[in-house]
Formats: C-alpha cells, structure tokens, sequence
C-alpha cells in the first residue's frame, strides 16, 4: 500500500538521502595573504570539486598550496548514509507488517540522526582545524543545502513513524470493537 502517508514521507526522505550525493555537505573560505582559497568536501572520499584561485599575489603567479585536502574519513558517512538508503528502502516493502516497519524506520530514523552528529561534530568543527594546521590558516564553514538535507530526512522518518504508530493503533482499534 505504497499510498499511505508513512510511503510519501519515506520516499522524500530516500530522495532528501540521495541528493547528498550531488550537494557538498559543506564548503570553506579564507583569505591566504592576496589568494583566496575556497574547498568543499563531498560525501564520496576523493569526490572534490576543482574550484579555483583566483587571485594571484602580487602580480606573481601563486604558489601551489594544496586547496582541496578531502576529508579521508568521509566513508563513515557514506557508508551510513547507504546502510540508511538499504533500511528505508526495505521499510517501504515492509506495509504488511507495521511493527516491523516501524523498528525499521526507528533505525533509520537513529542511524540518520547519528550522521548529523558525525557531520556537525566530526567534519564541520574538526576539520577546519586540520585544513587550518595545513595550510597556516582559519577556514570559514559556509553551510550548503548538503548539510541540512540529512535533518529534513530525519524529521520525514520521524513523521512517518509516527504514522505508522497512528496506522497501527487504527488497525488495533478496530480488532478490539470486533
């Protein structure tokens, strides 16, 4: 019964999950003497954007300062991202049986929520520190929709188990007045 509410909130959520694979999860700038150095990191390791450097310090071509240090760590999230996808995904078959569904969700629901921790506490505070050890400066994180879709997922997770909750209580309801 893929037109219950819980399969619409899912899907979003599965679709929110996915487009982190083309948004960065988050972007830095900071001045470096006349050159501005700007870098990305993406949930595929390895996965950077070659932005540019766009200025030059005085009048001389500027030196090659290594721009875009991935962060290396950066298959933890993907790797729970994907294990998110593969349980949401599963969920969806799984309307015949709500309990299971719901447990299903929930994990869902902990194991995105856990990605957020990772993402903010891990990859957005720590690693400016060692971008900024690196190269002798402080990075400025710049949010991008990447770093917010993951919360978006998790609050359409925690709709939809809630309305599983909602279905299955209905579905109780009505065994009682039987």
């Amino acid at each position: 019964m893929f037109q219950r509410i819980q399969s619409l909130y899912i899907i979003l959520a599965i679709i929110a999950n996915i487009l982190l694979f083309v948004f960065p999860m988050v972007q830095y700038s900071d001045m470096m003497g006349q050159t501005r150095i700007d870098t990305q990191i993406n949930i595929i390791p390895g996965h950077i954007d070659n932005s540019y450097m766009a200025d030059i310090m005085e009048g001389e071509p500027s030196t090659s300062i290594p721009q875009y240090c991935y962060f290396s760590s950066a298959w933890i999230l993907l790797v729970l991202i994907l294990l998110v996808e593969v349980l949401a995904g599963a969920s969806l078959t799984l309307f015949k049986n709500r309990v299971i569904q719901m447990r299903v969700v929930a994990v869902a629901f902990l194991l995105e929520v856990a990605y957020i921790a990772i993402e903010f506490l891990w990859v957005i505070d720590a690693y400016p520190t060692k971008l900024g050890a690196s190269l002798g400066i402080n990075p400025t994180p710049h949010f991008t929709i990447g770093t917010w879709l993951p919360a978006i997922a998790a609050v359409l997770f925690f709709l939809a188990q809630r309305a599983i909750r909602s279905d299955e209580q209905k579905v109780r309801a009505a065994d009682r007045l039987r």
